[in-house]
């Protein structure tokens, strides 16, 4: 945390020079970007992702440095010879190398003493590009021209001070640079080791043209400049700032999906609430295309069963403030058997923007040939954003563990495992058991979630409309579960038939509250017994959300302590399904909780 810390301190110093309130709400914006963006070093058949939360020297930061540094690719590639880094580029031209448990070096296979090199970016619309180097002794500025797909040009320069700390704003384009030392100690205290400097710097291309390449011209006074990683953040990314809620076909309907059921649950959504209450989309999962592509090789409706097609459905959903998911697959067919998208991925993502789509589900099933479902998704995304409309896009690798490694690159949300309900064509039995297991899909996976890209263990089977053996408590630990992960929250009721206990739990506002918290942090287990767990989530305004989960067959009287969250002191306890405050407490509380059921509270400050 002090490296994080350190960052924030050079950054408010230099911010008292700036007398614009405008100026100053402008960089603090960018500010929290940079720090919150994602660091990214990009290996040959792993993608090493270091968080900002793996700076805080915490447990769960030492956890992710100790995976990141069993990934380490010892034969990173060099600068290319003809200088030119391309984006999507899937080999490393620089690698983080750990030396030890406690200390974070670097390696590149070629620093930048007076070089001219230039970043290719597949043809988008970018809000920030993110660059990020390391430095050594002496100072460098750097030249950066900024080329758009119709040949217009910006620049800004900036030059990366030894000894001393600066903020330097640019009228033109604005530039903002962060420096710090990159190495700490046994006890996390930033050291000036080597002379080391990281620095993270922010440019802002036009949003309304299509950035094509950034040229660097670096000129060094002394020393050397090594280009560590670029990211860029386009209009896409502001999608899903916060875990998606909405409404599925699969689980309620499979592929029997028609307009008219479609119109029905839009109006419904409006009419229950469950709109004003967060849930914007209407997601169509397998089974809405016809059997074949036409005659230009488009997907579209079933004509039967969709008769106006999917942009009159869109309309019908923007017109109720409502949003329209779609499905596909990355192979030849979709997993119910209908045209996927190999090989059509350019033709698919133009198709959907210009019906006015919003969401995509890319599943895994279908003949992909020789490529690999990685690459199809990439090829996916990529198309998406060349049709310049902002798509939130899902990555439905259902088999897979390993997504969150490299997800949230492309993606707004992945799929974390196996299907929430199994084998749903032969009607199974639907208990609480089906939710926890997908809910350890999402352990061990907290660094990977967060604003714009979550882990989705799938869908609420909160009202699961067939054989479902759940009691009311344990379907209100699914929805407690799912907010405190920041899981998204997708419905499968049949919200056109919703009994008023499930209507309930999906409009709790305060555990939707917990859901949406603008901070973005996945909750996580801290104890784990054979009879109970205990979880816990920092919210953005300085509170504690907290379950204890009864594992046992009958109700059970559990107890927290703030010794479990290593907080002293005195909270006030408020119990997020009673809408109620239980009092203070000051080292222990205890609660009555039903079978397999939960108690979810927050802890407030005193």
């Amino acid at each position: 945390m002090r490296y994080l810390k350190k960052i924030i301190s050079l950054f408010t110093i230099a911010l008292l020079l700036i007398t614009s309130v405008s100026a100053q709400q402008a960089i603090q914006a960018d500010i929290k970007s940079l720090l919150n963006v994602r660091i990214v070093t990009t290996l040959t058949n792993n993608k090493l992702v270091l968080w900002k939360d793996a700076l805080d020297g915490g447990e769960s930061g030492m956890a992710t440095m100790s995976a990141a540094k069993s990934l380490a690719d010892p034969n990173p590639r060099a600068l290319p010879d003809d200088g030119i880094f391309h984006a999507d580029d899937t080999r490393p031209f620089v690698v983080l190398n750990y030396t030890n448990a406690d200390s974070l070096g670097f390696q590149a296979r070629r620093s930048l003493s007076t070089d001219t090199f230039s970043i290719v970016i597949p043809e988008r619309n970018c809000e920030k590009v993110f660059l990020w180097c390391m430095s050594g002794n002496g100072s460098s500025t750097l030249d950066f021209q900024l080329i758009y797909s119709d040949k217009t040009t910006e620049e800004c320069q900036r030059v990366l001070p030894d000894w001393y700390n600066e903020i330097l704003p640019n009228d033109k384009n604005l530039c903002y640079l962060a420096k710090n030392m990159g190495k700490w100690d046994k006890t996390n205290k930033l050291m000036e080791a080597d002379h080391h400097y990281i620095h993270g710097i922010i440019l802002h291309p036009n949003t309304e043209r299509k950035l094509q390449k950034i040229v660097v011209m670096k000129k060094a006074t002394a020393g050397v400049l090594t280009l560590w990683g670029v990211t860029m953040q386009s209009e896409a990314a502001k999608l899903a700032q916060t875990p998606p809620m909405g409404w599925m076909t699969w689980y309620t309907f499979i592929d029997k999906i028609d307009e008219k059921l479609i119109m029905e649950v839009a109006d419904s959504m409006v009419s229950t609430g469950l709109r004003d209450a967060g849930y914007r989309t209407l997601h169509l999962d397998d089974g809405w295309m016809a059997d074949k592509r036409d005659s230009l090789g488009r997907q579209y409706a079933n004509k039967e069963r969709f008769p106006h097609g999917m942009k009159y459905l869109a309309d019908y959903a923007h017109k109720r403030g409502l949003k329209l998911g779609i499905y596909s697959s990355a192979g030849v067919k979709t997993c119910a058997g209908y045209p996927g998208s190999y090989n059509h991925e350019e033709i698919d993502a133009q198709t959907y923007a210009d019906w006015g789509i919003d969401f995509l589900k890319f599943d895994a099933c279908g003949d992909m040939g020789n490529s690999s479902v990685k690459e199809l998704n990439y090829k996916m995304t990529n198309a998406l954003k060349k049709t310049g409309r902002s798509i939130l896009f899902e990555i439905c690798i259902f088999g897979s563990d390993q997504t969150h490694l490299w997800g949230g690159e492309i993606a707004n949300m992945w799929r974390t495992g196996g299907d929430i309900v199994t084998f749903i064509d032969k009607n199974p039995e639907v208990t609480y058991k089906n939710w926890l297991e997908n809910l350890s899909q999402v352990i061990g996976k907290e660094a990977s979630a967060g604003p714009g890209h979550w882990n989705d263990p799938d869908n609420l089977i909160v009202g699961y409309p067939r054989f479902n053996k759940q009691t009311f408590e344990e379907q209100k630990a699914q929805f407690s579960f799912w907010a405190l992960v920041a899981a998204p929250m997708i419905t499968c009721a049949d919200v056109r038939n919703m009994t008023p206990e499930i209507k309930s739990i999906l409009l709790n506002k305060e555990v939707i509250a917990i859901s949406q918290d603008k901070a973005g942090k996945q909750g996580r287990r801290i104890i784990s017994e054979e009879t109970q767990e205990i979880w816990m989530k920092n919210l953005g305004d300085g509170s504690i959300a907290i379950i204890l989960f009864n594992k046992k067959e009958t109700t059970s009287e559990l107890t927290f302590k703030l010794s479990d969250i290593n907080q002293k002191g005195n909270y006030v306890v408020h119990d997020l399904w009673q809408h109620a405050d239980k009092g203070l407490i000051n080292g222990s509380y205890r609660v009555k909780v039903a079978p397999h059921g939960v108690a979810l509270i927050k802890l407030i400050k005193k």
